[in-house]
């Protein structure tokens, strides 16, 4: 069954630091234009998209990202994104277990992906809103674990590799020369074909 598999993502980037100067700043508020090489962490929750009668009650746990990115110029920025997301729901009726085995009632999904993204970034002094776009691919497991007279086993492990898009908004907040805070909006479009 291909079922939307994440649709929301909220990412707050805990902190940004750039390389060397390439050029010198017109001014102090564009301290950070002249910075071209950046790199940045963020860590978030995110809200699931459409249900599925296979992967019942799915829910995110979390999501965590990194990225190294380019700013092309005063108002465009490249970035490469990886991204690791966390979620579960409950385990099928369909996942029988071993005799003398057990089940576990909840079931692991998680996806790691690469993508390029590109920013459109309007400064406006040490604030800066942006909004972006951006392609990946994503690789997705499932996991169904479980016991056999008492030893953990692993159930069933399912893979599938998809293709994702998204579009994301949000802003940063320069708090020194080379760093900044920011919180970011992302939501990505991403078919899974995952069924236990």
């Amino acid at each position: 069954m291909r079922t939307y598999f994440l649709s929301w993502i909220v990412a707050v980037l805990l902190v940004g630091v750039s390389g060397p100067a390439n050029a010198e700043p017109d001014s102090a508020m564009d301290e950070m234009q002249g910075l071209r090489w950046y790199g940045s962490l963020g860590i978030g929750a995110f809200k699931t998209g459409s249900e599925s009668d296979q992967l019942p009650n799915r829910e995110g746990v979390f999501t965590w990202m990194g990225n190294i990115g380019y700013r092309y110029s005063k108002h465009l920025r490249f970035e490469v994104d990886f991204q690791d997301i966390e979620q579960q729901c409950d385990t099928p009726p369909t996942v029988v277990p071993f005799l003398f085995g057990s089940v576990d009632s909840t079931t692991d999904i998680s996806s790691l992906g690469f993508a390029g993204v590109a920013k459109l970034v309007m400064p406006l002094g040490r604030f800066e809103p942006y909004v972006g776009a951006g392609v990946g691919f994503y690789y997705s497991t499932l996991t169904i674990d479980g016991t056999f007279l008492g030893i953990p086993v692993d159930y069933e492990e399912e893979t599938d590799a998809s293709v994702g898009h998204q579009l994301l908004a949000g802003f940063d907040i320069r708090i020194s020369e080379k760093r900044s805070l920011g919180f970011e909006y992302r939501r990505l479009f991403l078919k899974s074909v995952l069924v236990p």
